[in-house]
């Protein structure tokens, strides 16, 4: 439900009244009622429904189309870096991601914001895609990915930056 509704492939309004009230995560223990769910969902941005057919991954080193949206799975001091080097020659601050849906936070907020993006994920994507306890997500948009490598390849040669 959560990556159909938020990266514009389906429409909540089509949703059963539980999975439109949230009330299953409940049952699942991820919220302790149903306000403090809908109080969540409030902040979260998805794609208008209806844009898109179909959504896409790949290895970005395999792809063979340009990424929207690339994210990383890091540790945290490479997640810094990447956030460094995003404000390195623009001061351009990430948005940081709560306990929402990585659906939301790593995949339509840098596709609808342009911004880079950063979190943990959320209980059932930690769960599904095996991400380690020190490991963190980071979001970027396709368009600033050329602009922070070659940040990054700089940013090596200062002393601040040295491993």
């Amino acid at each position: 439900m959560g990556g159909a509704k938020y990266c514009g492939l389906a429409d909540a309004s089509e949703f059963a009244p539980g999975r439109r009230s949230g009330e299953f995560l409940v049952a699942h223990g991820i919220y302790k009622n149903v306000p403090a769910i809908q109080r969540a969902w409030q902040a979260y941005q998805a794609i208008e429904p209806g844009i898109f057919k179909a959504l896409e991954f790949s290895r970005l080193t395999t792809s063979p189309f340009d990424p929207d949206v690339i994210v990383v799975v890091c540790n945290t001091k490479q997640a810094m870096d990447l956030l460094h080097a995003n404000a390195y020659d623009s001061g351009a601050r990430g948005i940081g991601a709560d306990a929402g849906p990585i659906c939301s936070s790593m995949a339509a907020v840098p596709y609808l914001t342009g911004k880079v993006t950063y979190g943990f994920a959320d209980i059932g994507s930690r769960d599904r895609m095996n991400l380690n306890p020190g490991e963190a997500l980071v979001s970027i948009p396709g368009s600033e990915v050329d602009r922070i490598v070659a940040n990054l390849r700089e940013m090596r040669s200062k002393k601040a930056f040295e491993a």
